[in-house]
C-alpha cells in the first residue's frame, strides 16, 4: 500500500503588517518589522463605525464599485470583511468621513495594493501609538 500523499506546505505568512489608528486617522505599514510607509486616512464617520480588530485581506480588486452606496468607485479595493469594510482610494480629510471603510489617498492606495497579499493582516485599533514602534507592537 502506498503512503498517503504529503500534506501541502503551509502558505508563507506575509511579512507585511498594517496598523490603522482610528483616533489618529493614520495607517502604518511594516515589512519585516520596519516601517516602510504611512499615511493619513479617513475612517467611518458617526453611525458608520470602522470595526476594531485584526482582519486578513480577503479580496483585492484594482477597479471596484460599491454595491451598497450608489455604485461609488472604490479603486484599489482590499476587502477586510464580507459585510463591506475595505481599504480603498478615496477622498481623505484626516478625520472620520466614510461609511466604515478606510479611505486612502489615491497614490498611497496604489502603492499599498502592490505591497499586500491575500491574508495580509490589518489591525484596526482605538489606540493612539506614540511612535511607529508602538504601532508595530499592536500588529
Amino acid at each position: 500500500m502506498a503512503p498517503p500523499p504529503a500534506a501541502p506546505a503551509p502558505r508563507p505568512q506575509s511579512s507585511v503588517r498594517i496598523v490603522v489608528s482610528l483616533p489618529q486617522q493614520k495607517l502604518y505599514v511594516f515589512k519585516a518589522g520596519e516601517l516602510v510607509a504611512s499615511s493619513t486616512v479617513s475612517t467611518g464617520r458617526k453611525g458608520y463605525a470602522t470595526p476594531v480588530g485584526r482582519f486578513p485581506i480577503l479580496q483585492k480588486k484594482v477597479k471596484h464599485r460599491s454595491t451598497t452606496y450608489d455604485n461609488a468607485p472604490m479603486p484599489y479595493m482590499q476587502r477586510l470583511t464580507w459585510s463591506g469594510v475595505a481599504l480603498h482610494a478615496g477622498h481623505v480629510t484626516g478625520r472620520p468621513a466614510s461609511h466604515g471603510c478606510i479611505r486612502l489617498p489615491h497614490s498611497f492606495a496604489r502603492k499599498l495594493y502592490g505591497m499586500t497579499n491575500f491574508g495580509t493582516t490589518v489591525t484596526i485599533t482605538r489606540e493612539r501609538p506614540s511612535s511607529p514602534g508602538e504601532a508595530l507592537k499592536l500588529s
